[in-house]
């Protein structure tokens, strides 16, 4: 283990009663990764638009291409962080290389400003027009989109997103008809194989066709990995439409796929029977471990216990068809969190602006690619009686703090927590960002307050107490952090990364060597490519004497995690111990070039300038009380 700081939290899943956190965090920089996924399952489809061919643009209805583009003043404007910066090289060679640079970086603002400036500089270019307009549909700009829409409309597959784009403008405006017309022109290609069925058959529902609109999903359950999201479409609309008896064989039908099912179904058929006042049997659906997002499950609890009765998941369709566009997006996410991605979200936002889970997956993207400022604004854009809303609350205060604005984040945490005195995530979430910022001693005293607030403690609260040892370890405060870690490890006995702090820090402290070098070990066996475990190994080995079994360790320590200084300086002190002293001093000299923690710096000048003394025995070092 490279140093007490390399700790790794894990959800908490949440269990019934007391709420936990959503999230997981590291002190290392990994980015936050969210409790479970957000949406549907579903079969990975590729997804249109992705690759870059010229093809010649048609003329749309204010000519060619070129002048629509020339009128697209907004494409120009400079993104927010980028006024009044100047750009040196305006061609469209340095435009669009910026633009490309921007796309591998995730970057959609920024790609479709240069692309569009790009496209500026040369009109005529059908891929940089294609390219553009992707990128403004992902990045939300619909009015800029729609300008040059009518010159892609035979481009090929942008010619799908066109139609689609349409047809959602059309649905919103209530006319089914041109909705099902621009829809049929699109080119069968990627996702329009799922979504073309999806948006006719709830356009066909908005005409009063519910037996059309049945008709439609079928089609999808001609395709290999398409019959879920039709089975789960097929429930929506029979929902929608007043068919409650084969609403409900519907959904059983799709929640029969256990796992595989989609969560949003599970949500869907609990607020079918709420609506229904068929209060006992949402209860026991919100009780069953079968998938169904935490948030959701305690949102329909609470619900049941004030009697407040929910709106149907999907009741119109341009809902209809959001949910649609979403599920894409959620499929598309776990291959390539790419522009399509942006796009499919985007287009959902668009058919139904106020949808939480749309914009709750698209503050984690955000998230996951650095754009802090973009993803608070995303979760803000999250409704207050939304079932999300506090998670997104939460996630705020993180990105928040990703944007060094602590006190920001910390002023939402602690109104969250005296909002409601049951609540534990805004304590956790608060402790993790005061421990973040080595106020160790704040931090142990709000962990501890969650903790009181937890009841009985249960095998999914062992992060909390983790968190709290490493607080309080932190804070050298050596006896209530190891009751703390003896505690997760009650809650989760084989847990590998509470077997690895504990034993690393008996380890270091020169006691217990024989039961930590076990428990580390265990602790590999279950993350072998962990580097920063697999140094907990090696210096365990180091401690006890067994230099050449270290160095076996920490070689491959290095190999996993080349750039810690503290893995790279135990190392070193090992080829130091087996007489390997030029590779001792190339590690040291290594690991001072990689900004090592504070406290070790003074002793690896030391070692650089005079070497090392032989270890102390293990006994010695017991008895030092190391």
């Amino acid at each position: 283990m490279a140093s007490p700081e390399s700790e790794k939290l894990l959800p908490f899943g949440g269990a019934a009663g007391a709420p936990l956190p959503p999230a997981s965090r590291t002190l290392r920089g990994a980015r936050i990764l969210t409790a479970g996924a957000l949406l549907a399952a579903g079969t990975a489809i590729s997804a249109c638009g992705a690759q870059e061919r010229p093809v010649r643009l048609a003329e749309g209805p204010s000519g060619p291409a070129g002048v629509a583009v020339a009128e697209l003043g907004t494409v120009r404007e400079p993104i927010p962080g980028m006024e009044g910066l100047e750009f040196p090289n305006q061609s469209a060679l340095g435009s669009y290389l910026a633009g490309r640079i921007a796309r591998a970086e995730r970057d959609t603002q920024a790609a479709a400003l240069f692309y569009g400036r790009a496209l500026d500089a040369d009109p005529e270019n059908s891929m940089l027009a294609r390219r553009t307009f992707i990128l403004l549909l992902a990045d939300g700009r619909f009015e800029e989109a729609r300008v040059l829409a009518p010159a892609l409309e035979a481009s090929g597959e942008e010619a799908s997103v066109v139609a689609l784009l349409y047809s959602v403008d059309a649905l919103r405006a209530e006319d089914y008809d041109g909705a099902i017309a621009a829809i049929e022109k699109a080119p069968v290609a990627g996702f329009v194989t799922l979504l073309a069925p999806l948006v006719t058959a709830w356009a066909d529902v908005g005409r009063g066709d519910t037996d059309a609109a049945l008709a439609e999903l079928k089609k999808l359950d001609e395709t290999p990995g398409l019959s879920l999201f039709g089975d789960y479409h097929r429930a929506l609309v029979l929902d929608a439409s007043g068919r409650d008896a084969e609403a409900e064989a519907a959904y059983k039908k799709v929640l029969a796929g256990g796992r595989n099912a989609a969560v949003r179904a599970d949500t869907a058929y609990g607020r079918f029977l709420e609506n229904r006042g068929r209060s006992d049997e949402a209860r026991a659906l919100y009780s069953q471990d079968i998938g169904l997002l935490e948030v959701e499950r305690q949102a329909g609890l609470r619900r049941l216990d004030a009697g407040v009765t929910p709106e149907p998941l999907v009741s119109t369709p341009s809902e209809g068809v959001a949910e649609a566009l979403l599920g894409a997006a959620t499929v598309i996410s776990r291959d390539d969190p790419g522009e399509a991605v942006d796009m499919y979200i985007r287009l959902a936002l668009l058919a139904r602006p106020d949808m939480p889970a749309a914009q709750m997956l698209l503050g984690d993207l955000l998230e996951s690619r650095g754009h802090y400022d973009r993803a608070v604004a995303a979760y803000r854009r999250v409704p207050a009686n939304a079932a999300y809303h506090g998670e997104a609350r939460l996630r705020a205060a993180w990105a928040l703090n990703r944007l060094k604005r602590s006190d920001e984040a910390q002023a939402i945490l602690r109104e969250m927590a005296a909002e409601d005195p049951t609540t534990v995530e805004p304590l956790v979430t608060l402790g993790d960002i005061l421990r973040e910022e080595e106020r160790f001693d704040e931090a142990a005293k709000i962990y501890s307050r969650a903790v009181d607030r937890l009841g009985p403690a249960n095998a999914r609260h062992w992060p909390l107490y983790y968190s709290r040892g490493i607080a309080y370890e932190r804070a050298k405060d050596w006896d209530a952090a190891e009751r703390d870690f003896l505690k997760a490890l009650e809650l989760q006995p084989e847990q590998p990364f509470v077997l690895n702090y504990l034993g690393y820090s008996w380890v270091d402290r020169g006691v217990r060597l024989e039961e930590a070098r076990d428990m580390i070990a265990r602790a590999v066996k279950a993350r072998p490519d962990d580097g920063y475990i697999v140094d907990s190994l090696g210096w365990a080995l180091y401690r006890m004497g067994d230099f050449e079994g270290a160095v076996e360790q920490l070689e491959r320590a290095v190999e996993l995690s080349p750039s810690d200084p503290t893995i790279n300086d135990h190392l070193g002190d090992a080829y130091w111990q087996v007489g390997r002293k030029s590779e001792a001093r190339f590690q040291w000299q290594r690991a001072m070039s990689l900004d090592p923690p504070e406290e070790i710096v003074d002793e690896l000048a030391v070692k650089l300038k005079d070497g090392m003394a032989p270890a102390a025995p293990p006994a010695r070092r017991a008895a030092e009380g190391r």
